[in-house]
């Protein structure tokens, strides 16, 4: 194993990964490609047609969690945005955020993650915001996040493609539904001896 293995659950799967447009209610964790460790919820977004496929992702990969960005920087991404929805709203409660939390405000920067979190809050990523949003965060050094779905099911959230090292799309035969369970992402970077944290 040479990085994080990840199942991914598509019904609309074309050429190589790439961000793409989302439904309401579909970025629940942040604008990105969706992967699991559990190949029970990979087949349940793949059904209708749909396709399954096992990621291998980059173990040295930075987590949004870890990056951090000037305020203003946060603020002058959201207000010059084409597609972000709520702008305004968005853009004054990440001033709100920076102002109430005075470890945040000495320091001048903002976690990313804030940013994420109070944009999925207020359902801003619908359609093309999720590419710009995703993009934004890979250019600013966030590729990917990481979620508990459960105590059984880790989830990334993929913002860079760049750290997708190999994808195989895997048809019925390919599969060992005996094995539905992949070690944890923090099992798996330990195994790898990966220098990549999370702080959780």
């Amino acid at each position: 194993m040479s990085g994080i293995v990840m199942w991914h659950g598509s019904r609309r799967w074309e050429g190589h990964p790439e961000i793409r447009a989302a439904k309401k209610g579909q970025y629940e964790c942040g604008p990105g490609i969706y992967c699991t460790t559990s190949l029970n919820t990979a087949s349940k977004y793949s059904r209708g047609g749909g396709r399954i496929m096992r990621f291998t992702l980059d173990p040295d990969m930075t987590w949004l969690e870890d990056v951090k960005v000037p305020f203003e920087d946060a603020v002058s991404f959201i207000e010059g945005s084409r597609h972000i929805h709520k702008r305004r709203i968005l853009a004054d409660d990440i001033r709100l955020v920076f102002d109430r939390r005075e470890h945040v405000r000495t320091s001048g920067m903002i976690p990313l993650h804030y940013v994420v979190n109070l944009a999925i809050n207020h359902e801003c990523l619908s359609g093309q915001a999720a590419p710009e949003m995703a993009a934004w965060l890979a250019e600013n050094g966030a590729q990917a996040s990481l979620y508990k779905r459960s105590v059984n099911d880790d989830w990334v959230v993929v913002f860079d493609p760049r750290v997708i090292q190999s994808f195989e799309i895997l048809s019925s035969k390919d599969i060992d539904w005996q094995q539905d369970q992949l070690p944890s992402v923090t099992e798996q970077l330990a195994e790898l001896g990966s220098g990549s944290t999370l702080r959780r």
